[in-house]
């Protein structure tokens, strides 16, 4: 996926958090700690003429979305968000952090041509309901066969 993490929408994960029974004042905590986050870069600079490092920084912004990385609780908020992908999907998936494996297996070329553009089809279709993306540069097809011919 595409810059997972900084796509998650607040409001989903809420609801995400509540169905599987987190809810009352531990909802309202998780509200508070996604809601009206703001970030700003701040760089340093060394200004020759003073001769002095100087830190630059950005205007602070608002975030409309995501989750913070490298928190602590950053990985299983991710994985709750996306949790019931694999119930939508016909054929198995592994799921690791921002990672998604699909397992196909078909009896023909034709036969995996077709479960393969569904699976990708459906696989869109819930990301982009999730405002989530798939990297297709860093998407990998292996096959495998049994025998020692192979389909492609």
């Amino acid at each position: 996926m595409t810059k997972a993490y900084d796509k998650v929408q607040f409001d989903i994960l809420l609801d995400k958090l509540y169905n599987i029974g987190i809810r009352g004042d531990t909802h309202v905590w998780f509200k508070s700690y996604l809601f009206n986050r703001q970030q700003q870069v701040e760089i340093e600079h060394f200004d020759h003429k003073s001769c002095e490092i100087q830190h630059i920084r950005s205007e602070s912004r608002r975030l409309k979305a995501s989750i913070p990385q490298g928190s602590v609780i950053g990985c299983l908020l991710f994985l709750i968000y996306i949790n019931d992908l694999p119930k939508v999907m016909h054929e198995p998936c592994i799921l690791f952090v921002d990672d998604i494996s699909i397992l196909i297996s078909g009896e023909n070329k034709l036969e995996l041509n077709t479960k393969l553009q569904m699976t990708k089809d459906k696989a869109d279709s819930w990301l982009r309901l999730h405002n989530l993306e798939i990297n297709y540069e860093k998407t990998k097809l292996m096959t495998f066969h049994p025998y020692q011919k192979t389909l492609f």
